[in-house]
């Protein structure tokens, strides 16, 4: 993984722990590594009309917002005062097939496992697909 890419997400943890340490329950930010495209990957998203390419090697990564018992995560949003910003020094994913035109409330546990779908890049507060939630401790569909 590039470097950039590191500074890139401990950036996004430490602005989500300043912006949301004074709310209270908030006991950290997780990154998780959780998959290494390789070249079956990048096949399969080549084959698929994926733009930008997914590149072997490349890296996702899970970020969770770990909160005291009791205690969860509403929302994240920008205003006027404070824009809510995303970007990155390289590119973001979505798996032509199933996961550039859905959303985790529509996308079906069946097509969510198919190709690359599992590893794009989007924001979620649970839904992982259809009916279904991201359990944070396991990182398994239930």
């Amino acid at each position: 993984m590039k470097k950039n890419s590191k500074k890139l997400l401990l950036s996004l943890g430490l602005a989500l722990i300043g912006n949301l340490a004074q709310a209270q329950g908030l006991e950290g930010i997780v990154v998780e590594k959780f998959y290494q495209a390789n070249a079956a990957d990048a096949s399969n998203a080549s084959s698929n009309g994926a733009s930008p390419l997914l590149n072997s090697g490349a890296v996702t990564y899970r970020v969770y917002v770990n909160m005291a018992s009791g205690y969860k995560f509403s929302n994240i949003y920008g205003n006027a005062a404070h824009a809510l910003q995303v970007s990155t020094t390289t590119n973001f994913y979505n798996d032509p097939s199933s996961g550039s035109t859905t959303n985790p409330s529509s996308i079906s546990t069946t097509n969510v496992r198919k190709n690359t779908a599992l590893i794009d890049s989007w924001f979620t507060t649970g839904g992982v697909a259809t009916g279904k939630l991201a359990l944070a401790s396991a990182g398994a569909i239930i």
